[in-house]
């Protein structure tokens, strides 16, 4: 399967090409001497983009203007050149997955690019393994792809109930000044319909931001530790279970406010919860080789195992329902008694989790993921010293459609990287 985005090596021509536009020296892509490095330039160049929204023209066109508007506004609107130069790495890919979702709506009569954002954050994060940039760097450039267009629609649902969770949720996964000032230059860098209307919906957003305690930062739970300090728990673990449920269910909107979560940290303070990690990552990324540094305690519930109970042998696929309930009725027979289980599959899409984690999240459990952040072509690597190898196509489809998971979803990350042979610590989401 053929990557979205190729990979962008640091001494290779592409990485060159993206490190003048991360340094800000670059604004013209189209006359940039490496430009035939970047076939998704030409790509861009043949996109065409609706008049009502981009009457300025094709893609390309629209990613330099962005970048110039970026290159225009006032170096103080963010804290140092470090940010700016993710930033412009935004700008710079912003719209990188519309060539390969852009369509004609003839119902809505407008030329659209639905989910141009999420193919794009995926993209990004897999093709900048290669460049100079820290992992956590690298991510925060792709998650502001993918949520650049989440601006509009936080200021517009700023009257409804749970609006705020929203907006926790959003400065949760990215630094929300820097999602400002990337959308402030999407906005400035097109000619459109009621530009200065779009502009006021960006002003708002930092206002929104700012009101809540939230531009920049991520908000700080409700409950802190010092909060917690009077309250008798029964273990560590129903200690730390509640305090982190309480800041999940703040941001995904089922508390609304300090005292509920108060409230609930009382509740649970005598509740022994259920242990369980989640692990997210494509084949070959060392699943299965973390898991095994686990102690005795932790029951392993893998579909490949369950295969092999039903049919005789893991390569046998047989019917896909029957494997996830009998993977499901291990899992809650290890909720039940508040044990330690951990799920051992790859995970990557968003609704492959929300079965389990609805689950868990039923029984009280203190949910972690294990998140495999492995450089493709290291995992194409390990994948060629497995007993049972994946091909490199279906390696290719997972990495396509890996969804990192949302703050929300779970209690806590913990995040393998290449170089990893032990994770790098537990956080909260």
């Amino acid at each position: 399967m053929t990557a979205l985005l190729a990979r962008i090596d640091t001494k290779s021509p592409r990485g060159r090409l993206a490190d003048d536009v991360a340094a800000g020296v670059c604004v013209s892509l189209r006359d940039h001497p490496l430009r035939s490095s970047w076939p998704e330039l030409a790509a861009l160049e043949a996109t065409p983009q609706d008049p009502g929204w981009h009457a300025e023209g094709d893609v390309l066109i629209h990613t330099e203007m962005v970048l110039r508007a970026f290159a225009e506004q006032d170096a103080a609107s963010l804290p140092s050149e470090h940010a700016r130069r993710i930033v412009r790495t935004a700008c710079f890919l912003h719209d990188i997955a519309k060539p390969q979702t852009t369509i004609f709506d003839a119902e809505l009569n407008r030329v659209i690019a639905p989910r141009h954002e999420r193919l794009g954050e995926i993209a990004v994060r897999n093709a900048l393994h290669g460049a100079a940039w820290s992992p956590s760097d690298r991510r925060l450039i792709s998650v502001l792809v993918g949520t650049h267009h989440l601006v509009k629609r936080v200021v517009k649902a700023a009257d409804r109930e749970g609006a705020g969770a929203a907006l926790d949720l959003l400065a949760s996964r990215v630094d929300t000044r820097m999602l400002w000032a990337l959308e402030l230059a999407d906005m400035q860098g097109r000619r459109c319909e009621d530009q200065q209307g779009q502009l006021d919906i960006v002003g708002l957003f930092r206002m929104l931001c700012e009101e809540r305690g939230v531009f920049g930062q991520a908000p700080s739970p409700w409950i802190t530790e010092a909060d917690a300090a009077g309250v008798s728990f029964v273990s560590e673990r129903a200690r730390r279970y509640a305090l982190d449920e309480a800041h999940r269910r703040r941001l995904s909107g089922e508390l609304r406010d300090e005292w509920q979560a108060r409230a609930l940290v009382h509740e649970l303070a005598q509740r022994e919860p259920a242990e369980v990690i989640l692990t997210v990552g494509v084949s070959g990324s060392g699943k299965s080789a973390q898991i095994a540094g686990l102690d005795g305690s932790w029951q392993r519930i893998s579909s490949d195992d369950v295969r092999r109970e039903l049919f005789g042998h893991e390569t046998t696929q047989g019917n896909p329902t029957e494997v996830h309930a009998r993977c499901r009725a291990k899992l809650r027979e290890v909720l039940r008694r508040s044990g330690r289980a951990v799920m051992d599959a790859t995970h990557l899409l968003r609704d492959q989790r929300a079965t389990v984690l609805a689950l868990c999240h039923q029984y009280g459990a203190h949910v972690t993921h294990w998140v495999f952040d492995v450089d493709p072509e290291e995992t194409r690597r390990r994948n060629q010293s497995r007993e049972r190898r994946v091909p490199d196509e279906v390696i290719g489809r997972q990495l396509g459609r890996f969804e990192w998971p949302g703050p929300e979803e779970a209690h806590a990350i913990r995040v393998f990287e290449t170089q990893d042979s032990a994770p790098r610590g537990a956080a909260p989401l």
